[in-house]
């Protein structure tokens, strides 16, 4: 009677039923294995089914974390992210073969140790190493990781790109944000067959050579922004096919780029804002599959006619706070008809009603009044 009571109790309280022939005392067992892994976090990280994240580790702290990772009950972790721990060595991490994202961003990892290291992790597809003092993109760099599709390399002090530093075959996006490249090896990416998305923003580039990009067939994301590109040169006849976003924002152009991107026969998004481009001149741009074309924030002050007559697919134009913008052609729109037009915080006053006619929607909040008159 007294042992059927025990039972009962023990069932109320874990919340489980214990089958009547399973002894007592292997119960308690089995109890205290479920209590043990709803407690097996350790200090300073969280912990979510199979994913830890710790942060700002000290010594002490860093070596329970160790001592975690190479028991039984984490071998199958399959996210891991430690950040904000100088004391961290790559190598001090167990192998993991079930590992699939790791993110040791921010732990001063530099060269010397990060490229003589001798870790795998088989299984990692995407690597964060955010904010560290990584100087080189060396073939070493993802060694470890040798079937890495995704790599975070921003905000780094990495200065430059060679032909073949990142020669891993299965890559399909990298980051390079926020470093110190002030060039680009010829054909940089030509060995990453699967390439798709890019990002070079927040660098000290100062040409857009498309020769650097034109090998990789399958890149569709371009993001060169937030450099000091003063021209866009097209010095290849391999046409970039596949292109669908090429950001260029924040840069040193002074023209809207022409001729230099007719190879970019999907271009569907082209950014270009807050660069000191002037004049939109007519018929420069010459994109068959453009829809998106972003001027904002720039430094135009007319927009000549046919400016926009060869984009047949053009579906959106934003103008939005080109504050020195005060000409539109009537007939910037020639021959298309674009959905949506952004002409707020523009010095525009006055639109002729032939040009509002290609559009369906559009937005001109400083605009007093909607004539023809003042195009004479």
């Amino acid at each position: 009677m007294a042992n059927n009571w025990m039972s009962i109790e023990l069932s109320d309280r874990l919340g489980f039923h214990r089958p009547p022939f399973i002894p007592l005392m292997r119960w308690f067992v089995v109890a205290f294995l479920i209590r043990a892994a709803f407690a097996s976090c350790p200090k300073q990280c969280t912990c979510k089914g199979d994913s830890m994240s710790c942060v700002s580790l000290n010594e002490h702290e860093l070596s329970a974390v160790i001592s975690h990772l190479a028991s039984a009950e984490w071998s199958g972790v399959r996210e891991l992210s430690i950040r904000d721990t100088p004391s961290l060595s790559i190598e001090l991490i167990p192998k993991l073969n079930y590992l699939e994202v790791i993110d040791l961003s921010h732990n001063g990892l530099g060269d010397d140790v990060w490229l003589n290291n001798k870790a795998t992790f088989p299984a990692v597809r995407k690597a964060i190493l955010e904010g560290n003092n990584l100087t080189r993109a060396d073939r070493k760099l993802l060694v470890p990781f040798p079937k890495i599709e995704e790599v975070h390399l921003g905000h780094n002090q990495i200065s430059y790109i060679g032909y073949d530093s990142l020669r891993m075959p299965q890559i399909r996006s990298i980051r390079l944000n926020d470093n110190r490249i002030q060039a680009l090896g010829m054909h940089a990416f030509r060995f990453i067959p699967q390439l798709q998305d890019v990002d070079l923003s927040g660098n000290l580039l100062e040409r857009f050579m498309m020769s650097e990009f034109s090998t990789v067939t399958s890149l569709r994301y371009l993001n060169v922004s937030r450099n000091k590109i003063r021209s866009v040169e097209c010095d290849s006849i391999t046409p970039m096919i596949s292109l669908e976003i090429l950001d260029l924002s924040s840069n040193n152009l002074t023209q809207l780029p022409g001729i230099e991107l007719r190879s970019m026969e999907s271009l569907r998004t082209l950014i270009l804002a807050r660069n000191p481009i002037t004049v939109a001149e007519e018929g420069h741009l010459r994109l068959d599959s453009l829809q998106v074309l972003d001027l904002s924030s720039t430094a135009l002050r007319a927009v000549e006619a046919g400016a926009f007559s060869r984009l047949p697919r053009l579906h959106s134009v934003s103008f939005a706070n080109s504050r020195d913008l005060i000409f539109v052609s009537p007939t910037a729109f020639e021959n298309i008809s674009v959905f949506s037009l952004d002409a707020s915080g523009t010095g525009i006053k006055s639109l002729a009603p032939s040009l509002l006619s290609s559009v369906a929607r559009y937005y001109f909040n400083s605009i007093s009044k909607v004539s023809s008159t003042s195009w004479n």
